[in-house]
């Protein structure tokens, strides 16, 4: 009976703990969306649990060092800060680009001022362009740009939205892609001018001991029937 009991309770430890089976992903919570969209796909394809794990990386990265078998990053300074200390389960062979996604502007419905680009804003000091100061691409333009638009920012991208839905004098709001992808509502896209335009670069870092179900959702990523659970938040794949 006692070994009965015990052969019962390995059963159960083997077939339930979560350390055996389930792949964990890490990352910021500005693109979760799409790969728990991807996530939820491929555990209905392949029965392969996937558990992602999304927020601040000052929050989550002690944890998904330790135990992550996929980490996603959106930015070198986030890839730099995740290997700083030379972490004994990722380096730098692990990192690989998985998408992008350009910044655009977001216009009011029906375009009322008729913007067409960076280029209709400067030297008009009556098209103010409103920003997030956390967005990351204002450090990309060229100062000359910025000194030529009449910006407002706002410090996060939650206040930005907040902004631009209650602040109706503001025609023209630059912001990532996924932002109008998640909110139709809140007007149409102008793309950018290729010589102005900003990109995002979502890389994937894979750990050095992945399991084979890890390789298995990172092949699924890659693969055209992964990407679209990507595309249709404004990133794309070249």
């Amino acid at each position: 009976m006692i070994i009965k009991q015990l052969f019962l309770s390995i059963l159960c430890i083997v077939f339930i703990n979560p350390i055996f089976a389930v792949v964990n992903v890490y990352g910021p919570s500005v693109s979760h969306e799409a790969m728990k969209a991807a996530a939820k796909a491929f555990t209905a394809k392949t029965r392969i649990p996937v558990v992602v794990i999304s927020g601040p990386q000052s929050v989550w990265q002690t944890a998904g060092l330790a135990k992550a078998s996929l980490i996603y990053a959106l930015s070198d300074v986030s890839l730099e800060r995740l290997l700083k200390d030379r972490p004994a389960r990722f380096d730098a062979t692990s990192v690989s680009t998985l998408a992008r996604m350009n910044a655009i502007l977001i216009v009011r419905k029906n375009n009322p001022k008729n913007i067409k680009g960076i280029d209709t804003l400067t030297d008009n000091e009556n098209l103010p362009l409103l920003i997030s100061r956390t967005s990351g691409y204002e450090r990309d333009f060229h100062q000359n740009t910025w000194d030529r638009l009449t910006v407002i920012i706002e410090p996060n991208t939650s206040k930005a939205m907040e902004r631009f839905r209650t602040d109706i004098t503001i025609p023209v709001w630059m912001a990532w892609a996924d932002i109008l992808a998640t909110n139709p509502e809140l007007g149409e896209e102008v793309p950018v001018e290729p010589r102005y335009r900003v990109t995002r670069i979502l890389s994937i870092l894979v750990a050095n001991d992945a399991d084979e179900d890890t390789k298995a959702f990172v092949e699924f990523l890659k693969s055209p029937e992964g990407q679209e659970h990507f595309t249709q938040y404004g990133w794309y794949f070249q």
